[in-house]
């Protein structure tokens, strides 16, 4: 609860994972790589450049990588992962548009969430793994972001914002 992941670019144009306790300030750098996240086996899972989501063993107490880094999933990008290490991510799609999957440990797909759309961006997966928020394109106006709420058992999914303004980062409290 006092420790804090994140992405930066320090004076470069190459991102850098690092995290950071609350409350006593230390900061860790890990490595380059964006959009981490957590994975409550042990994991921080991001993106390493143009090549896919990656995986490091990640030690909480020490605040350091416990091994070496492996490649979880070439096609792809943008993880979440629930409190029960379920991981959800956004498979790049032809024609312009992305569908979330399920994929098992090995590797294999076990389903497909939603509906394919335009640039999901930031997917959350509901704690209640039932529903995962995205950022994400409508057809009829390519330039504006807004808030999708996609079901995991059917292929439905229901714009939640609407407006002129773009809306992004969803997550669930």
């Amino acid at each position: 609860p006092g420790t804090m992941l994140f992405d930066y670019a320090p004076f470069t144009v190459h991102r850098s994972m690092a995290v950071r306790e609350i409350h006593s300030g230390r900061q860790t750098l890990i490595g380059s790589g964006s959009t981490p996240t957590y994975d409550p086996t042990g994991h921080i899972l991001y993106r390493n450049g143009f090549e896919g989501i990656w995986a490091i063993p990640f030690d909480l107490g020490s605040l350091q990588a416990a091994g070496d880094q492996f490649l979880v999933e070439s096609r792809g990008i943008r993880p979440t992962v629930s409190r029960n290490g379920v991981m959800v991510f956004v498979e790049p799609q032809y024609g312009g548009t992305q569908q979330l999957v399920w994929k098992d440990r090995s590797g294999r797909i076990a389903g497909t969430i939603g509906r394919p759309q335009h640039r999901i961006v930031n997917p959350d997966l509901s704690p209640d793994e039932t529903r995962v928020v995205v950022e994400a394109r409508d057809v009829g106006d390519p330039q504006q972001f807004d808030i999708w709420i996609h079901e995991v058992k059917t292929p439905q999914k229901s714009k939640l914002t609407f407006g002129p303004q773009n809306e992004s980062t969803p997550a669930w409290l």
